[in-house]
């Protein structure tokens, strides 16, 4: 029978293939090369991207936001995995009142983080909007 630490230990692993499945799938697809300037559609690629690998024209209050969201946005989907394995815990507890416990534990703590983050979002969205109107 499986234990808290092997089932861990998969539920991980399943997790890290799950996630490198996933940027495979939303990876764009290679850019053909038949028009015979493949440096040309290489460059063209950059452009689109990156604006060519120079600083952009982003205002300083719009790039602050922008970092905000990404940062806040992270920690939502840990706050998420944090709510996931904590009912995975408590599906796998098979009567155990420890195990149990402890995914109460984590789907309440996920919980609160969760809601922290919203809010954390809500006031950051509220004060770069009145700063600058960047978001």
């Amino acid at each position: 029978m499986y234990n808290a630490l092997s089932l861990t230990r998969i539920s991980i692993v399943a997790i890290m293939l799950f996630s490198i499945l996933a940027t495979i799938a939303l990876l764009p697809a290679p850019s053909s090369a038949a028009s015979g300037n493949a440096i040309v559609n290489i460059k063209n690629s950059i452009d689109r991207v990156g604006g060519g690998g120079g600083l952009s024209n982003t205002p300083l209050e719009e790039a602050i936001g922008n970092l905000i969201n990404i940062f806040l946005a992270t920690l939502g989907i840990v706050a998420v995995v944090i709510v996931i394995y904590g009912g995975f815990l408590w599906m796998t507890a098979s009567g155990n009142p420890e195990q149990v416990e402890t995914a109460q534990t984590l789907l309440i703590q996920g919980l609160i983080g969760f809601v922290i983050i919203a809010l954390a979002w809500s006031i950051a969205t509220y004060v770069v909007t009145k700063i600058g109107g960047a978001i």
